[in-house]
This record gives structure tokens, C-alpha cells and sequence, in this order.
């Protein structure tokens, strides 16, 4: 199930923390601030790759989850209000992997801007 309420310490739905190690949705556990990865290593960029990799593949699979709901809505024996209230579910879902690829993306060049500076 999907968690619609804003995690109390990331203020992103459907994430887990790595502060607090809750999870506030259980279908994505994944936080990109992972504290047994050193900051500014090797190993920190590649804890990026694979967290947007997972993030990805989530996006893919609600959006494969719309065009299905999509086309139950277009069948003449669907029921409208449960089309539209899945539709509204998925979409926040969907915004709110997008906002954790972005967090992701920023960080991963913060991470490669550092980098750069330590071997120059």
C-alpha cells in the first residue's frame, strides 16, 4: 500500500529514512543518504546509481499501472469514481518518485562537483 501522508523526517511520501530507519510506505525503501556509505567515495556515486536504477523501475511500473487503469477506464463496464481515485493515487505516487529522482540527481553531482575539487 501506498503511503499518501508526508513522511515525518524526509517530507516525501513513500520513502524509507535513513535517520530513523522507518519506512512509510513498504513498496520503495530506498534513501540515497545511506549512513554506512562514506560521503565523497566511490562507493557513495555508486549508491546513486543504484537508488535511481530502483527509482527508475518504479516510475516504469506506475506508469505501466496507469495505462492500465486507462484502459479499464475507457471499458464500458468500469466504475468511474474508482478509475478517477486510482488515477489520483498513482499520480501522487508517480510525482513523488520523480521529486526523490531530482533529490537524487542534485546530490549525485554535489557528490561529483566534490570529486572533482579533491583530485584537482
Amino acid at each position: 500500500m501506498f503511503c499518501t501522508d508526508l513522511h515525518p523526517v524526509c517530507g516525501v511520501t513513500g520513502v524509507s529514512c535513513a535517520q530513523t530507519g522507518s519506512d512509510s510506505s513498504g513498496w520503495l525503501a530506498t534513501d540515497a543518504r545511506d549512513p554506512s556509505v562514506p560521503p565523497g567515495s566511490f562507493e557513495a556515486i555508486i549508491h546513486h546509481y543504484t537508488a535511481c536504477k530502483r527509482l527508475l523501475g518504479a516510475l516504469r511500473s506506475v506508469d505501466r499501472q496507469l495505462d492500465s487503469v486507462r484502459s479499464y477506464q475507457a471499458s464500458p463496464l468500469s466504475n468511474p469514481a474508482l478509475a478517477t481515485a486510482r488515477t489520483a493515487q498513482l499520480k501522487k505516487k508517480r510525482d513523488s518518485l520523480q521529486t526523490l529522482l531530482r533529490v537524487n540527481r542534485r546530490e549525485a553531482r554535489a557528490l561529483l562537483q566534490r570529486l572533482d575539487r579533491a583530485v584537482a
